[in-house]
């Protein structure tokens, strides 16, 4: 754009040409007076004053132009590739331009702080190999959560009633949703699954937590995989974490059923598919426990009153939306 018009126009140039306006004015003035005194008419002397004021302007924007603006440009070359670049801003590729620059000048002056952003930048990108190996996930939990006081009434009130053999439990009282969860999470079993956020077992047990009421949490573990080891420590950490014994019952010795790791969900076969008015039951045959949790571990249900049954000669395990559990 010509220089010229943007002193003429931009009203970021009117604080530069505020001394040459006032020298114009002013000289404007001083020839109308002269010219009304030495008998010139009216009209005849405004026009006069005009005429040889404006050669003047002119002429003093020309030498700003090529002199003042100059220099200044020599001086203070940064200020002036700022001012331009905010003034051509309807200028697509030079402003891109300049906006470049700049960017690349400030990384120059601050190499400290492009140095922390590059920083930040790496440790939310990437993770040692060691905790990718840690990290647990939402399909490797085996148990059921009991994550609301109606999933727990419904496994007092409906599942283990109709249980021939009640397996044991924990139940503590908290105070806290958070001291309820960090005493599950010291568990060796229980861990918090990276990409839901939720608690997650790797037993066949009934575990989690819930709010009865206000400043009233309840948590539970219990299952027939649940050892005495493992009742041992859930105890402590319920304590430890200012729990207060609801009621329980100790396992009777420490030995695991049968091995719920290690199984082929590849000698789990398909059997036969149920429906029975809403409900719906997906029933596959295995050899073993550990092979009905390769196999479960890898279906998901994403709705309610679907079950998927694989029956074994080490027992009788499915999968519903609230997870895994031994039937």
């Amino acid at each position: 754009m010509n220089p010229v018009i943007k002193l003429l126009f931009y009203k970021t140039y009117e604080d530069r040409l505020s001394k040459l306006r006032i020298i114009s004015i002013a000289w404007f003035v001083i020839l109308f007076i002269m010219m009304l005194m030495a008998g010139t008419p009216f009209l005849a002397a405004l026009f006069s004053a005009l005429a040889a004021t404006v050669p003047l302007f002119s002429i003093g924007l020309i030498l700003r132009i090529l002199i003042f603006d100059d220099k200044q440009k020599e001086a203070k070359p940064a200020e002036t590739n700022k001012t331009e670049a905010k003034t051509d801003n309807t200028e697509a590729k030079p402003a891109e331009t300049n906006k470049t620059e700049a960017k690349t000048d400030n990384t120059e002056v601050k190499p400290a702080e492009a140095d922390k952003k590059e920083e930040v930048k790496t440790i939310d990108d990437m993770y040692s190999a060691e905790d990718s190996q840690n990290a647990y996930m939402e399909k490797d939990n085996v148990g059921t959560r009991q994550d609301s006081l109606e999933k727990a009434n419904a496994y007092w009130l409906g599942t283990r009633l109709q249980m021939t053999e009640k397996p044991p439990f924990s139940l503590y009282v908290f105070k806290s949703a958070t001291d309820a969860e960090n005493a599950l999470l010291e568990l060796p079993f229980i861990h918090k699954a990276k990409d839901t956020g939720n608690l997650i077992c790797e037993k066949v047990l009934e575990f989690g937590y819930y709010k009865v009421e206000a400043d009233n949490y309840e948590a539970i573990i219990t299952g027939f995989d649940y050892t005495l080891d493992d009742f041992n420590k859930a105890e402590e950490s319920f304590k430890k974490h200012n729990g207060v014994l609801k009621n329980n019952l100790e396992p009777t010795d420490n030995a695991n059923k049968t091995a719920s790791v290690g199984g082929d969900k590849n000698n789990v076969k398909f059997r036969e598919t149920i429906t029975e008015n809403q409900f719906t039951y997906e029933c596959y045959d295995g050899k073993t426990k550990a092979d009905a949790m390769a196999f479960l571990k890898d279906k998901e249900v994403n709705k309610g009153l679907y079950y998927v049954c694989v029956y074994t000669p080490e027992g009788n395990f499915g999968r519903d939306i609230n997870g895994i559990y031994e039937m």
